[in-house]
């Protein structure tokens, strides 16, 4: 896991896997309950969702995620530069109710 977010008692957390044998890139939901003495808490699996290829992006290696309220996610991808041609860093949205991906935000060539 390389990225978490917690919005409304569900917790995203972001895998790393690049796809093979690790497995394809995916979020998870969890949902999140304090106990009844609020000292602990009750962790609930309830989705797995695969990123899928990013269009212009043969290596996705996912490092954070932020929900926004209308369950778009923002996802950066540290690319990969060992890769010929190089795979440059990306930050990317996802929409989790198309499960597609959307918009690119542009980065600097730096």
């Amino acid at each position: 896991i390389s990225g978490l977010h917690y919005k409304d008692n569900v917790l995203w957390a972001l895998s790393d896997d690049r796809g093979g044998r690790a497995g394809e890139p995916r979020i998870y939901k969890f949902e999140l309950k304090p106990s009844d003495n609020s000292k602990k808490w009750s962790v609930k699996p309830t989705d797995m969702l695969y990123l899928g290829e990013a269009k212009g992006y043969k290596v996705l290696d996912p490092e954070a995620v932020f929900v926004f309220s209308d369950d778009k996610i923002l996802i950066s991808s540290e690319g990969d530069l060992n890769q010929k041609p190089r795979v440059m860093p990306m930050v990317k949205f996802w929409s989790a109710q198309d499960k597609k991906w959307a918009a690119d935000l542009s980065l600097p060539p730096e």
